[in-house]
């Protein structure tokens, strides 16, 4: 979509997908695009049209098959999340090549944690937040790993109901909330490092989709 409403339709298969589904899109602050799917496409809006940059897959040590989430980090980085079944469920680009050893975990994997990744946050920080499909949510802190899951109220292996965290903000306050699924909107309490479910009103308790605004109103749905 334009600025004057008008949208306009772009063949994925003519920006490196070989089939059109887009799971995950990433703006970055120079304008372009990241969109994520069977692979990641670099694009940049051209007028009316899609300027190609590259595109990326296995082939090119992203490190995953399917790629849930993109995130544009701080460094201007690429970080991309996706499902388990190749080398890393996580990948970091730098500008130059995708690195899939970026973070270590093999400390979570042999937790025996189910490490599919749909959402990222950098938080004020610098801590990096990932959330997963059914074992809550992680958080990087540089040099160790926390968890949080379904012993604290995130995530749950319950094949009947979705507990995906498919989304991580930070509001001006430096609160973080999380879209947890099943388990609702999610606030972080950093006294007693633990999270909290927030009522939302007039909607299912299913959050999917969380968004925070300049004028510091926090969109969920």
């Amino acid at each position: 979509w334009g600025v004057d409403g008008v949208a306009t339709t772009i063949p994925g298969d003519a920006h490196g997908f070989p089939e059109p589904a887009i799971q995950t899109i990433a703006a970055a602050p120079a304008g372009s695009l990241w969109v994520g799917g069977g692979g990641v496409s670099h694009i940049e809006p051209d007028n009316d049209g899609i300027r190609f940059i590259e595109y990326y897959d296995r082939d090119s040590d992203l490190g995953m098959g399917v790629v849930r989430a993109l995130m544009v980090d701080s460094d201007q980085s690429v970080w991309a999340g996706g499902n388990t079944e190749f080398e890393s469920p996580v990948s970091r680009f730098d500008g130059e090549a995708w690195d899939y050893n970026a973070l270590p975990l093999e400390p979570l994997e042999r937790q025996g944690l189910d490490l599919r990744v749909w959402s990222f946050l950098r938080d004020f920080d610098g801590d990096l937040w990932i959330g997963l499909i059914s074992d809550g949510i992680l958080r990087w802190d540089g040099e160790s790993w926390t968890h949080w899951g379904p012993d604290d109220g995130i995530g749950g292996t319950d094949e009947d109901v979705d507990t995906r965290v498919r989304g991580l903000v930070q509001d001006e306050q430096g609160n973080i909330w999380a879209a947890a699924g099943y388990r609702g909107l999610l606030i972080y309490v950093p006294d007693t490092d633990s999270w909290e479910q927030w009522p939302v009103a007039e909607i299912t308790s299913w959050v999917t989709a969380i968004a925070f605004f300049e004028d510091t109103s926090l969109w969920v749905g």
